[in-house]
């Protein structure tokens, strides 16, 4: 097992505790965004409306770059051996030949939500087996680009007038500097990740989750849900299984934030004093992920 030793993070609601404290109240930060795509025909006509960090409209690559900086600012001054990164799914669809934009790290995860799960059973292995002292896990996504909007609005993903339960979009970066399991640190961590379902629906994803969920200890669950009918679904066919109904959703506060999503989620369980808790993310593609922080 491994420790969480510090954390940053830049969300639609702030940094972690700021955020913890406005999630909590029922604060959210939505607005609408200048260079979506328009929603809707006639007098529904609209646009959509997301949950912003960062202001204007720029690249993907370059609004990740800006996430990050100001989630490491809030880690403040830390020391480690290797840097794994966590990012969106490599969807054709979505970037084009190109993929997508290159960031730095010693290791990358392109696995989308159920990323941060990956690259922590990554840590736990570097950490472990004592190839690393120190590992600084990074998480980040955007979906308030211009090519992930109009991704989005091609496949009639984006919450709007036709779509109510679509995706709100969001914006994210979360930093947890990880070492040796230590009782003074913020927080013991275990996780699990399974690999894409061949066949995908709502029991074969709660499946995964089930899988990677074997015995884990009765918590607060901090659930993926964007508001999309399949991530529904699958909790709910998972839930009925395992009889956990205290969850919050995370998304009703800041949108969709992607790759983000679980390390964002855990970095405000810790800052709202809220241990055990259990992070539950799933990916496009059906990877499943468990975060368990004691």
């Amino acid at each position: 097992m491994i420790a969480l030793i510090s954390h940053g993070l830049a969300s639609p609601l702030g940094p972690a505790e700021i955020a913890a404290t406005a999630r909590a109240a029922g604060l959210s930060r939505p607005d609408r965004i200048t260079h979506a795509p328009v929603l809707g025909a006639g007098e529904d006509a609209d646009l959509a409306v997301g949950h912003a960090v960062l202001d204007g409209n720029t690249d993907h690559g370059e609004r990740c770059r800006r996430l990050l900086e100001l989630a490491k600012a809030e880690l403040g001054p830390a020391s480690y051996d290797a840097v794994l990164l966590c990012t969106a799914l490599a969807d054709p669809l979505r970037w084009g030949p190109e993929g997508p934009p290159e960031l730095p790290a010693d290791e990358r995860f392109p696995l989308g939500h159920a990323a941060p799960a990956a690259a922590l059973v990554r840590a736990d292995e570097l950490i472990t087996q004592r190839s690393c002292r120190r590992v600084l896990l990074m998480a980040v996504d955007s979906l308030l680009d211009s090519a992930s909007l109009a991704w989005l609005a091609a496949q009639d993903r984006l919450r709007g007038p036709e779509t109510p339960d679509g995706v709100a979009p969001g914006e994210a970066a979360a930093c947890w500097l990880l070492g040796p399991a230590d009782p003074a640190s913020l927080a013991q961590i275990e996780a699990r990740y399974r690999t894409p379902a061949t066949e995908r629906c709502a029991s074969s994803d709660a499946t995964r989750w089930f899988d990677a969920a074997d015995g884990i200890p009765s918590a607060r669950d901090w659930v993926d849900l964007t508001g999309e009918p399949w991530r529904y679904r699958a909790w709910g066919a998972l839930s009925q299984r395992l009889q956990r109904h205290d969850l919050v959703i995370c998304s009703d506060s800041w949108g969709d934030v992607g790759a983000a999503t679980a390390l964002a989620a855990g970095s405000l369980a810790i800052a709202a004093g809220e241990r055990p808790t259990v992070v539950w993310s799933m990916s496009e593609d059906g990877s499943a992920g468990v975060i368990v922080l004691h």
